[in-house]
């Protein structure tokens, strides 16, 4: 009898301590899901913002829509594949050979939001070369959004997306 009841006792140890590690476990997961949660939220809010600068400052452009889609739809591929070299095609493909201002706003567009995705992964587990390529990277972008403002063409949206991101901590 006393057996059965230490081995229902270790049992019963054993199976609080199961529940203890699946409830932390638990505890993890609901963590990483709130960082994803906001990571999303960010990157909407920041989408939502990019996108109704781009119709404003494109406003006078008769296919707005479909270049603020394009542009969209490029920076989505190049966040995802962490790897802004996917939007040289975005210059052909909505015409910018041939007119300046577009293909500056295009520049400064892509600009920012690099500057904004790739400022939280400096820190991240990268080696040491990654990291440095990529602050070399970010210190020539926000280069080019000062230089923006400067520009009488680009310069009242580059001055609202510098507030946003100046706003945000990423300046």
């Amino acid at each position: 009898m006393s057996d059965t009841l230490v081995t229902l006792q270790t049992q019963v140890t054993v199976l609080e301590d199961s529940i203890k590690t699946m409830m932390e476990q638990m505890e993890q997961i609901n963590t990483q899901i709130k960082v994803e949660q906001d990571k999303i939220q960010a990157a909407t809010s920041w989408n939502s913002f990019l996108k109704t600068e781009i119709r404003e400052a494109l406003r006078d452009y008769p296919a707005v829509e479909s270049i603020t889609d394009m542009v969209m739809g490029a920076l989505d591929v190049a966040r995802r594949n962490e790897d802004y070299r996917a939007l040289i095609d975005i210059y052909r493909r909505i015409g910018c050979r041939n007119d300046a201002k577009l293909r500056q706003f295009v520049k400064l567009v892509v600009a920012c939001d690099s500057i904004k995705f790739y400022s939280g992964m400096i820190d991240s587990t990268y080696k040491w070369n990654r990291k440095v390529a990529l602050e070399q990277m970010v210190a020539n972008k926000k280069s080019t959004l000062r230089y923006a403002m400067l520009c009488p063409e680009c310069g009242s949206m580059a001055t609202n997306l510098y507030n946003r991101m100046k706003q945000q901590g990423l300046l």
